[in-house]
């Protein structure tokens, strides 16, 4: 059986144009303990050739799972049942990512022993680019430093700015995090929430033990068009 430190859920819909950007960077991750589960969502151009193309060159890494169309919450909540690392991450299919993204965050998990760690992005326009970035400080938060420093900007605020830890594939979390118990439910995505359904992040904050920010480390380029929302 294969060995993973890291499970890459990326819901697949209509993205035949960006799909290949996507797949090349997570397959050339510099953490080889890893495996991409793309879950193809019913898509109806040629997403799952291209899919399929990867799973063939890269059959330890790459998993596709072609199911019936209902959505990017339940494209991501099936990845998660098939994944097996102990780490989670989720990427849109029409973004990409650093080279190196996974091995500094796990190289950080090692050194904090953090429950979920999160990095910044570059929001790519037509014309120019962005780094996003928050308005907190970079470093460990202890539970104590969460509950005093951070809480508060899990609130939508007046300029209706999202909180810190909505984009969720800027994080990388234990994926015991995701899991209930006695005491509470299991933590999904809304089936049938098309716009802010990575909202989750929010959730899985108000859970975790510890936290890292990697203020600045803008490893996830975010496409600024609407194909990956509207399915």
């Amino acid at each position: 059986m294969e060995s993973y430190k890291i499970s890459i859920i990326v819901p697949v819909y209509n993205v035949e144009q960006y799909l290949r950007q996507c797949m090349d960077s997570l397959v050339n991750q510099t953490l080889e303990e890893i495996e991409i589960i793309a879950v193809h969502d019913g898509s109806p151009d040629g997403s799952l050739a291209i899919l399929e193309e990867y799973q063939k060159a890269y059959p330890k890494k790459v998993k596709v799972f072609s199911i019936e169309n209902q959505g990017v919450s339940h494209a991501r909540n099936y990845g998660f049942s098939k994944s097996a690392g102990e780490y989670l991450l989720f990427v849109d299919s029409d973004d990409y990512i650093e080279s190196t993204m996974y091995e500094e965050m796990m190289t950080l998990v090692q050194k904090s022993s953090c429950d979920l760690i999160m990095c910044d992005c570059v929001k790519e326009f037509p014309d120019h680019t962005e780094l996003y970035t928050h308005d907190i400080r970079s470093g460990y938060y202890s539970k104590r430093e969460l509950q005093t420093e951070y809480y508060q900007h899990l609130l939508m605020m007046e300029n209706v700015e999202y909180p810190a830890t909505i984009s969720n594939g800027l994080c990388l979390f234990k994926k015991e995090l995701l899991r209930g118990n006695s005491e509470k439910e299991e933590i999904r995505y809304i089936p049938g929430i098309r716009f802010s359904e990575d909202l989750l992040g929010a959730q899985l904050m108000r859970n975790t033990e510890s936290f890292f920010y990697m203020k600045g480390k803008a490893f996830y380029h975010y496409f600024m068009n609407p194909a990956s929302a509207t399915h």
